[in-house]
């Protein structure tokens, strides 16, 4: 087996040395192309054009997929967490 994205998370400097992105919610454009094959366009700061041009960019960007059900399900429950831990 290769190496796993916790593993990969973990050796880059744990989850305080990334930020995550949902594609979903910065999205430009979609559409389908020849072979049924999903073009997605969508906006960041993390990295100016310059800077993948000339491969410079001082991030790497990588697309997880996740089963979305579950991912909405994992989030809210570590949002309730979150209210539920706070003193106030």
């Amino acid at each position: 087996m290769g190496l796993s994205m916790t593993e990969l998370i973990q050796r880059v400097g744990g989850d305080d040395a990334i930020e995550w992105q949902n594609l979903f919610d910065c999205l430009i454009a979609a559409r389908t192309r020849k072979g049924g094959i999903t073009e997605i366009s969508f906006g960041t700061t993390q990295v100016a054009p310059t800077q993948i041009m000339n491969g410079t960019q001082p991030k790497v960007g990588i697309v997880l997929w996740m089963d979305k059900a579950e991912t909405t399900k994992a989030i809210e429950n570590w949002k309730r967490e979150q209210r539920d831990a706070d003193p106030s």
